[in-house]
């Protein structure tokens, strides 16, 4: 599925931290989608607009969000960062 369990500490009501676990994007899984947006070879369309390189990318970044934003959308950014 492309998710893993990971532990997050969080304070409860009386500022006490707890351990809990959160599902989060796999490890493998980012892998993957970063080795996927590098095949595109995108800093070799150095002389297309950047509309074009924007359609090539705004499917996958979409559909990569879409699914894996609904159960934890924080822990998406640190994944993106190529």
């Amino acid at each position: 599925m492309g998710y893993t369990f990971r532990r997050v500490f969080i304070k409860d009501r009386l500022e006490r931290l707890q351990f809990n676990f959160l599902p989060s994007v796999s490890l493998k899984s980012a892998k993957a989608f970063r080795d996927k947006i590098k095949a595109l070879r995108i800093h070799s369309h150095t002389g297309s607009k950047i509309e074009v390189i924007a359609e090539m990318l705004s499917p996958m970044f979409r559909g990569w969000l879409n699914y894996f934003t609904k159960f934890n959308p924080s822990a998406v950014k640190y994944t993106l960062t190529i």
